[in-house]
């Protein structure tokens, strides 16, 4: 990163407490930074049956998932329509697939890629600005291995009906050159193949 001139600060915070994004924004405030892509990929998922997984934990899913983003989104937004240029990626790619036993997460991402695009709608006249909700590929992500408690990191088969996806894939089977983002545009990655 050095021979590219960028600096990387680390700001440490659990998203999921109350007051974390103001932390976070006063902290890049303080060490006077101007956040110019914003990455929203903090999550958590829980896996099991709706009814009989403890409502507190999937609350604080809730919490995490959407309160958060929305909060970091809030605050660093006001700073990005100023300058009149930056971009925000909020990952959403779970957001539209049934999610049987993860009812909750997928829920979250869907409510990511709807507030994604309206806020898209929102902001695309006030200058270069994208809002780009991240649909990636379904990726062999450490967060399936941690929720399912199995060595399997992705499912074995789709859920009847998908049909042959890159589902199933790893990252370095379905990693594609993105196009550069056009000023203005919703960006939508491919999710399947």
């Amino acid at each position: 990163m050095a021979q590219h001139n960028i600096q990387v600060d680390v700001i440490v915070a659990d998203l999921s407490q109350e007051h974390a994004a103001h932390t976070v924004y006063d902290q890049v405030k303080q060490l006077q930074r101007k956040v110019d892509l914003l990455v929203n990929n903090s999550g958590v998922a829980s896996y099991g049956y709706f009814d009989k997984l403890p409502l507190k934990r999937q609350q604080n899913e809730i919490k995490l998932n959407v309160l958060s983003v929305v909060s970091l989104t809030h605050l660093f937004l006001q700073d990005i329509l100023e300058r009149h240029q930056g971009a925000i990626i909020n990952a959403a790619a779970a957001g539209f697939q049934l999610m049987p036993f993860m009812a909750v997460y997928g829920a979250t991402k869907a409510f990511i890629i709807s507030w994604s695009e309206a806020l898209w709608a929102e902001t695309r006249e006030k200058g270069k600005m994208s809002v780009i909700d991240g649909r990636d590929n379904y990726w062999k992500a450490q967060i399936i291995r941690v929720i399912s408690n199995t060595k399997r990191s992705c499912p074995a088969q789709p859920f009847h009906g998908f049909g042959d996806s890159s589902f199933l894939c790893s990252p370095t089977d379905t990693r594609q050159e993105e196009p550069e983002p056009k000023r203005h545009q919703k960006i939508h990655p491919p999710r399947w193949s």
